[in-house]
C-alpha cells in the first residue's frame, strides 16, 4: 500500500501525513481517502526524469475547491 502514489497522496491530503502506522489504521478502505484517491492522477515529467534517479525528484500540484493551484 505505501507504494500507491495516490494512496499516498490521498492520505497525506487527509491526514497531514503518509506514514507507516496510517497504513495500519485501514486507510484504503476509509471513505475520505478513497473520494481523495479518485482525483489523483500521476503524470511523468521528462524534465525530471532526465536527473539522477538517485534524487527521485518529484512535484506536487493541488487544484483547491476555490479555484487556487497549490505546486510544490
Amino acid at each position: 500500500m505505501q507504494f500507491s502514489m495516490p494512496l499516498r497522496a490521498a492520505v497525506a491530503l487527509t491526514h497531514g501525513r503518509a506514514s507507516l502506522e496510517k497504513y495500519q489504521d485501514g486507510m484504503p478502505n476509509n471513505p475520505q481517502v478513497k473520494q481523495v484517491i479518485e482525483r489523483v492522477q500521476c503524470v511523468t515529467d521528462s524534465e525530471l526524469d532526465a536527473l539522477s534517479s538517485r534524487q527521485m525528484p518529484a512535484w506536487a500540484e493541488v487544484l483547491t475547491t476555490d479555484g487556487r493551484t497549490l505546486r510544490n
